[in-house]
């Protein structure tokens, strides 16, 4: 039989000390790197939802909408002389 039974106590090699307290930091780092990968892209895409809702219009202002309007200009008889606008906008109720 070999083994460490019949050595004397000083001849007896020592128990191997745990594995994670020996590890360094890139080491710890390589065993979590899915974790860290996935970690990253849920916070970057949190991050730019975020950005994206940031830039909507509120509520009320998205309910009451007052577009820009075609501005006419009436003759005395009821015709039209001129229109001024930036956008050619008819506004036409629902």
């Amino acid at each position: 039989m070999t083994g460490n039974f019949n050595r004397p106590q000083s001849e007896q090699s020592p128990l191997p000390s745990h594995p994670a307290r020996n590890e360094s930091f890139w080491q710890k780092l390589k065993a979590h790197r899915k974790i860290i990968i996935i970690s990253f892209l849920v916070a970057l895409s949190l991050g730019y939802l975020i950005y994206l809702i940031s830039g909507l219009p509120s509520l009320q202002k998205l309910e009451n909408i007052e577009p820009a309007l075609v501005t006419r200009i009436y003759s005395e008889d009821g015709e039209i002389i001129h229109e001024l606008y930036r956008y050619n906008r008819v506004y036409i109720p629902i």
